[in-house]
């Protein structure tokens, strides 16, 4: 453990809500913000560090060792394929007269190849969080032009950046494999939660029958589309008192035993987590997964294909149950953890136990430690 280390944190975007990237900033704000010890300066975009929306949802609280330096850009939410670029030209120069300051500078999602050299150029320790290799993106999104880009520019980066921190196993094979990386330089950090926010509530009742769906329901990555017709055709059929529970976007797939919740806070979703019987991750592909860690932790099973980092999150037979991305397979695991309500409870008292040893956020600003450190 070191001390009175300045660490440069270029977020871009703290955007918690809407997705990974912003859940593992925040994660990685919130676990600093626990060590007196460790001095954290938060470049970001202007927009979100002002939002008041934001920081209902987000952890923006400022604390000693915790200073917020706003950076002019497009906010993520409103224009995805410029946000990262506008916010690396104006990092650049806000942090140029301090970053002989820092001890450390860490940067989450792409940046400029140029803006990359020139923080090489000037510094000694850089650390660089690649969640994936965005050749996935590239096969799934129609915006070709900037995905081929951005894949380009990531490659670049990794090949030159000396220490890579990943989130699973599988993203760092597929790094290895799609970048032509050294694996010696890439680190393996599983993300963290907070396991004393994200509890067990013996006061909340389990709803009989309801499972819950977390995430963007407009990407086609997380499957929701898959899950939404499992349970229509398949899951219904078996139980019809079953109800869905989705935080996330209205897609316009309506169903009277569907329900939607859109911009909710964490305490919002801890209550869903904990009166859902299980939730389910249908994910085409996830490096990592922050609804199955969550639900693991308040108790609560995971049924997810086994897909990507999945696996490496959930015990298959232990804390959830795994499967393909067919329909038929998503609804029978559905189906049979509804009606085996002590399987259930055993795989929900068992995710809690995993959640804490694994995916805590002490164990992750732990691991991040020691990259810094190498």
């Amino acid at each position: 453990m070191f001390t009175r280390r300045n660490i440069a944190l270029c977020a871009s975007s703290v955007a918690a809500h809407i997705g990974g990237n912003g859940r593992y900033i925040n994660s990685l704000i919130e676990s600093s913000s626990k060590m007196p010890s460790l001095n954290l300066d938060v470049y970001a975009i202007k927009y979100e560090i002002k939002s008041k929306r934001l920081r209902k949802i987000c952890y923006l609280k400022r604390n000693d060792n915790i200073n917020y330096i706003p950076v002019n850009g497009i906010p993520l939410a409103f224009l995805l394929n410029f946000a990262d670029l506008s916010f690396a030209f104006n990092l650049m120069n806000k942090i140029k007269p301090k970053i002989t300051s820092y001890d450390v500078i860490h940067f989450n999602q792409m940046q400029m190849p140029k803006i990359v050299d020139f923080f090489l150029n000037n510094h000694e320790n850089i650390v660089y969080t690649l969640h994936h290799p965005w050749t996935f993106d590239l096969k799934e999104n129609n915006d070709k032009i900037f995905w081929h880009s951005a894949v380009k520019f990531d490659k670049i980066n990794a090949l030159k950046i000396p220490k890579i921190i990943t989130v699973s196993k599988d993203s760092k094979r597929k790094i290895v494999k799609d970048y032509n990386v050294i694996p010696e330089k890439i680190h393996v950090v599983y993300n963290g939660i907070d396991t004393d926010r994200f509890k067990s509530f013996e006061d909340i009742q389990k709803n009989e029958n309801q499972v819950l769906f977390v995430g963007d329901t407009t990407n086609k990555r997380k499957g929701f589309n898959i899950l939404f017709n499992a349970f229509k055709k398949f899951v219904l059929k078996e139980i019809p008192e079953a109800k869905l529970h989705v935080v996330g976007k209205q897609k316009g797939l309506v169903d009277r035993s569907v329900y939607y919740h859109t911009f909710i806070s964490d305490e919002e979703l801890v209550k869903l987590y904990n009166s859902s019987m299980l939730t389910a991750v249908p994910s085409v592909y996830e490096a990592f997964s922050y609804p199955c860690v969550e639900s693991m932790s308040c108790g609560t099973p995971v049924v997810a294909s086994s897909n990507g980092g999945i696996p490496e999150v959930v015990g298959d037979n232990k804390t959830g149950l795994l499967s393909g991305l067919d329909e038929k397979s998503l609804a029978d695991n559905i189906v049979y953890l509804l009606e085996n309500q002590n399987v259930t409870r055993e795989m929900g008292r068992t995710g809690i136990k995993r959640a804490r040893e694994y995916f805590s956020l002490e164990k992750m600003l732990q691991e991040t430690i020691k990259v810094y450190n190498r």
